[in-house]
């Protein structure tokens, strides 16, 4: 109780100078947008937010605290701290209102200056969708993290791949869709559509391609997935079956940096439907070592074939439907990039 009053003081010492998180308490550097990696103990928040700025870590209390549980190497640790996307609603963020369901578009990359990142998308740590609420952790075992800065904390991941420690830079980032999207700002990259069922693999790929239905009931193994999800007010329990997202991915070689053994933890998968619909899943999503839903490309769905209307991209354990993309034409895989060049794995 008395390490929790002296932060709490800490805390209102800088509030009084210089405000929490106001103008005048954040380097002029970060408020410009100027690319300068945060000190250790200060930690970068910025990309496509309103409001990007400089936290000493210990400001972070200022924002409303979750307490986790998590498991790593079979050691259970209590981690402490604002959830990301209080963070994000802190710093001015919030989707598009005319975008539907923008919120799954959005990505954001924690960084440290050893070169080592690790990304979530917004879809799966919002409550509605992923359900995996991630927190900047700043007390760890009832240790503060003040002058270390804040780790990464995604409760139900399998191992600590993404618990990078020591962040010093958060970038908030959204993908534009492949196609254009009613009420959305963008054009769209793909000139069109592929043919009905064909699903176009592009992005930080070496063998981007175009895949037609029978080449995707061609890869193996084809799993089937029973899963459970709300439509609006309504549940859903469907059987699907196809090959693996990883899978269809990894036949396209992503560019991962072989230098960086966790480099694949910066990348997310935005998948495009038939009508511009776009969804993100993190790589740390579908990756045994990380939060290892396992998602497949359904090609069948109840026992019907969807080679009309195009796969089906799952989201196995998210609690609404939105990031399950019908009739997908598109995958595709990008690096997400930090706001500051990082020193090493970039």
């Amino acid at each position: 109780m008395r390490r929790v009053l002296v932060l709490l003081s800490l805390l209102t010492a800088s509030a009084l100078v210089c405000g929490i998180g106001g103008a005048s308490g954040a380097p002029e550097t970060a408020k410009r947008g100027q690319a300068l990696a945060a000190p250790l103990g200060s930690i970068l928040v910025s990309g496509e937010i309103p409001d990007p700025r400089t936290f000493e870590t210990y400001e972070l209390a200022a924002i409303p605290q979750r307490t986790v549980s998590v498991v790593y190497g079979g050691v259970t640790h209590t981690e402490s701290g604002p959830l990301i996307s209080d963070v994000m609603t802190f710093l001015g963020w919030s989707p598009s209102a005319t975008c539907r369901n923008d919120v799954l578009r959005w990505w954001i990359l924690a960084s440290n200056a050893k070169g080592q990142s690790a990304l979530v998308t917004r879809g799966e740590i919002d409550p509605g969708f992923g359900n995996r609420p991630a927190i900047l952790s700043i007390s760890e075992d009832g240790r503060f993290l003040t002058h270390v800065g804040p780790r990464l904390i995604v409760p139900g991941d399998a191992t600590d791949i993404r618990a990078i420690r020591k962040v010093n830079q958060l970038t908030i980032g959204r993908a534009t869709s492949q196609l254009p999207q009613a009420g959305c700002d963008d054009k769209g990259a793909l000139a069109s559509a592929p043919a009905p069922g064909s699903v176009v693999i592009n992005g930080d790929v070496a063998s981007g391609s175009t895949q037609s239905f029978p080449q995707l009931q061609g890869l193996t193994p084809q799993v089937t997935q029973t899963v459970s999800f709300l439509n609006g007010a309504n549940p859903v329990t469907n059987t699907e079956a196809g090959p693996l997202l990883q899978q269809v991915l990894m036949s396209a070689q992503p560019k991962f940096n072989s230098k960086c053994p966790t480099d694949r933890m910066q990348f997310y998968i935005e998948a495009t439907g038939s009508d511009g619909y776009t969804s993100l899943l993190s790589w740390g999503d579908i990756d045994p070592s990380a939060g290892n839903r396992a998602p497949a490309l359904s090609l069948t769905e109840n026992g019907a074939s969807l080679s009309a209307v195009g796969p089906r991209v799952l989201a196995p354990g998210d609690v609404r439907g939105g990031r399950y993309v019908s009739g997908t034409v598109a995958l595709t895989l990008v690096r997400a990039k930090p706001q500051v060049a990082l020193a090493a794995c970039s």
